[in-house]
């Protein structure tokens, strides 16, 4: 029986290795206990299989290097958007309140906050910070507002707040950690004046949460890796002023980028009510029709 083996995530990466499920994302006997069993695992897996498919090619490139496998077929298929989703937000019967209409510049963020984005987000809050200390004025303009940061449903523990009161910003954080119900998570960012997407410090990075930020159809201010395929679709899909790309790598460290994003904050905020213009056209390689197409093209050939 022939089969595709997909990738949503690296089954062996930076779990066990530099992170884990410790304190403060500390490496732990868990994290080390279950990478081992993964390198042990995975190269026979992906030997056997006769496809390898990804959300990026950065993901299956390094797959196949640590393995030696050679499948008969490769292919990077992120996932993707439907206009069907912002319809059936648009369609339902009651939306939860989630984010007020207070004359404020609120920006939202929704997912998971991963162990290896910190400094990402760190960096977003330092930039609060710095701008703040240059016009103290703005500090009743605008509000942060994180939701399903844990990825947990019940016994969600805040990963945003420890970082905004440590850098002094706590007052301009609303966390909500336990995640949301996908339609919600839209909603949410439809009722954001603004959105923020946050990157990873590991390249193949792509996260599926840019597709629905997108659809929001709201400005948007994304903090990434150079080498994220985030990036090139962003600036195709939402040129300036839609969205602020702002990018990092091993020689320009995300640190480093505080004042950057104390600018792009502050455009946001005087754009405030201004509309945005997003390129679907650009979109297209990667809607639900599009990845369905390529996916069902690598079926067809392994099992021709």
């Amino acid at each position: 029986m022939p089969f595709v083996l997909d990738y949503q995530d690296p089954w062996v990466g930076a779990w066990g290795q530099t992170v884990g499920a410790g304190p403060a994302g500390a490496v732990d006997l868990k994290s080390r206990s279950t990478r081992a069993l993964a390198e042990r695992l995975e190269p026979r897996v992906l030997h056997a299989a006769d496809a390898v498919t990804a959300v990026s090619a950065r993901t299956y490139e390094d797959a196949l290097a640590r393995s030696g496998a050679a499948p008969r077929e490769v292919a990077e298929i992120p996932i993707g958007w439907d206009p069907v989703d912002v319809e059936a937000v648009a369609n339902r019967r009651s939306h939860p309140n989630l984010i007020p209409r207070d004359g404020r510049v609120n920006i939202c963020y929704t997912g998971t906050l991963l162990p290896l984005g910190i400094g990402t987000l760190r960096a977003v809050l330092a930039g609060t910070r710095a701008l703040l200390e240059r016009d103290p004025h703005l500090a009743d303009r605008v509000r942060f507002y994180f939701f399903g940061t844990s990825n947990q449903t019940t016994d969600a523990t805040p990963r945003v707040l420890p970082h905004a009161r440590e850098l002094g910003v706590e007052h301009l954080v609303h966390e909500q950690p336990a995640r949301l119900d996908y339609l919600d998570a839209l909603d949410a960012l439809r009722q954001a004046d603004a959105l923020l997407l946050l990157g990873s410090s590991e390249r193949h990075y792509t996260p599926s949460k840019v597709f629905p930020a997108l659809l929001a159809n709201r400005a948007l201010m994304a903090v990434y890796h150079q080498e994220s395929t985030v990036v090139d679709m962003l600036r195709a899909a939402a040129p300036p002023p839609a969205s602020h790309v702002i990018t990092f790598d091993d020689r320009r460290p995300v640190e480093t980028l505080v004042g950057c994003v104390a600018d792009a904050l502050r455009a946001l905020i005087r754009a405030h009510g201004s509309s945005v213009s997003i390129n679907r056209t650009a979109l297209e390689p990667w809607s639900a029709r599009a990845l369905a197409g390529r996916l069902a093209t690598v079926c067809d050939r392994i099992a021709a």
